[in-house]
């Protein structure tokens, strides 16, 4: 595979660890032994564990805001791709669809966005994601 080619995910696994942290595992699908493995931070954690019906927070989570808002304004999401790596923190373009616009947020820390690829996301679905359902 190129380095430049999009790889698609299917699946994400979620782990923590006391020693090596909290880790989201991203693969094409289950089978498959090539993955893509982050650390994040308990934040991120959370919120990807509660998109994916893991934990249900004592509380909303800050993201829940950023998802209202969005939803309200009819965003579908197009795809998220990972574009760069500085300073040990990957980060991504956000391609949204507002309006019939096309809408590239960059640069963001990528893994505060990788949950809505987990599934269906609540305000629209993802047609395609490198980190994608």
């Amino acid at each position: 595979m190129e380095s430049n080619e999009l790889v698609e995910i299917k699946e994400v696994f979620v782990k923590t660890d006391r020693t090596q942290g909290n880790m989201v595992i991203l693969k094409r699908s289950e089978e498959d032994s090539h993955y893509f493995l982050m650390f994040v931070g308990d934040a991120e954690i959370t919120a990807i564990a509660k998109e994916k019906g893991l934990v249900e927070p004592k509380r909303p989570l800050t993201h829940d805001i950023y998802l209202t808002i969005l939803r309200r304004t009819g965003a579908v999401f197009e795809k998220i791709v990972i574009s760069e790596m500085r300073d040990n923190t990957f980060y991504a373009k956000i391609y949204v669809r507002i309006n019939d616009e096309e809408v590239v947020l960059m640069p963001v820390r990528a893994m505060q966005w990788h949950w809505p690829c987990t599934r269906s996301a609540p305000f629209g679905s993802i047609k395609s994601c490198s980190a994608s359902s």
